[in-house]
């Protein structure tokens, strides 16, 4: 639509909401009901719809009328949230929790998984899991990834970040895998900030970087990994004064003594 057709068609659901309202509230409440369904493809009236059909307990209605809208809406995850906050609100939990997997799968919401698991209990809950990890998509990498981080699946986690082993991705999920991929994390890491040190840039930037040098110092047997790298991409930082402070804020006090060394050469 352009902004000519956008304001008419804001006008005439503005005035058929105004009509819809008076009539309800003054005239004949069923025939405004029967307005509202002539009219449901508009949100507003949709709205306005599920307020009268509350005000007469026809719940059941509403459910199908959002069930429905799920089928059409562009954003799911909208869609499916008013239905959810419809069941809560009438304490539906058996059909919220049959409908949550569906949700999760459709929307790749880590926080309705959450909100499942505890609705389960321990043994209950490892073939509910294993349904819904089966039936997500493998691209859909950042809610599995959540998911086994979640779950304590370390070795699968693993596999997932080794696939596309992205900066931000290995910090976020570090904690969940440092135990058994200490080495490989550390080698992950380096082409990245190597890859990056090299760009000029501002006190703030330099930060960001070192604030991963400072994740790489949270794994085992890290220090002479980090010299050699520091080392290595010395060049990358030579004049770079503010960067070289930076460096310095997030090393073990070993690798200050070292660094203050190179960087004194």
């Amino acid at each position: 639509m352009d902004e000519i057709e956008l304001s008419t068609y804001g006008i005439f659901v503005s005035q058929t909401l105004d009509k819809i309202s008076l009539t309800y509230d003054f005239i004949n409440k069923d025939d405004a009901i029967k307005m509202c369904y002539e009219n449901i493809e508009h949100y507003g009236v949709k709205e306005l719809l599920i307020k009268y059909l509350k005000n007469d307990n026809k719940i059941d209605e509403i459910i199908r009328i959002l069930k429905d809208d799920i089928k059409n809406h562009i954003r799911k995850d909208m869609a499916y949230d008013k239905l959810l906050d419809i069941y809560d609100e009438y304490g539906i939990q058996e059909e919220k929790k049959k409908i949550l997997p569906e949700v999760i799968i459709e929307t790749n919401s880590f926080a309705r998984y959450k909100e499942l698991k505890d609705m389960y209990s321990d043994s209950e809950w490892d073939s509910v899991k294993e349904k819904i990890i089966s039936k997500i998509k493998h691209n859909n990498r950042n809610i599995l990834e959540d998911i086994y981080m979640e779950e304590n699946e370390t070795n699968k986690l693993f596999e997932l970040l080794k696939e596309n082993p992205n900066i931000y991705r290995l910090a976020k999920y570090q904690d969940a895998v440092k135990d058994k991929y200490s080495k490989e994390l550390l080698n992950f890491y380096k082409p990245q900030i190597l890859e990056e040190s090299k760009r000029v840039s501002d006190r703030k930037w330099y930060q960001e970087l070192c604030h991963y040098i400072r994740k790489m110092k949270e794994l085992d047997n890290s220090d002479d990994f980090i010299f050699d790298m520091l080392k290595e991409m010395y060049p990358n930082y030579r004049s770079k004064r503010a960067f070289k402070e930076e460096i310095m804020n997030v090393l073990s006090h070993k690798n200050k003594q070292r660094f203050y060394e190179l960087i004194e050469k």
